[in-house]
């Protein structure tokens, strides 16, 4: 699988035999995230199965709103999918504890996801 570059964003891969992980890095500014995140966020879920998902954000440094749709499909489709999921964000910085806050809330009611600060 191919990681993902768009502009000044990026989602890094990294494979072992038990985990699955990716790294968001950057400004994620994308108009259409259903149309340039979606596809690649399917195929992670895809080539995770059987693994350990680690999603890390924490050296995202901006999101638009408009990737959270996006990102809440993914959250559920990981749970649906049985993929063990653990999203980790920087504790540090104000706005990615803000954001993850609220999607803790949101993912109560999804199993095999743990939201967790670095």
């Amino acid at each position: 699988m191919d990681p993902l570059e768009i502009d000044d964003f990026s989602i890094r891969i990294e494979e072992s035999t038990d985990e699955f992980k990716i790294f968001w890095k950057g400004k994620c500014r994308l108009k259409d995230p259903q149309k340039n995140l979606s596809p690649f966020l399917e195929e992670v879920v895809q080539n995770s199965k059987d693994k350990i998902l680690i999603v890390d954000f924490t050296d995202l440094s901006f999101t638009t709103s408009s990737t959270f749709p996006t990102l809440l499909k993914f959250m559920r489709n990981c749970s649906e999918q049985k993929i063990e999921t653990k999203f980790i964000y920087d504790g540090t910085s104000r706005w990615q504890e803000v954001t993850f806050h609220s999607l803790n809330q949101v993912k109560r009611n999804l199993n095999h996801i743990e939201i967790l600060p670095k």
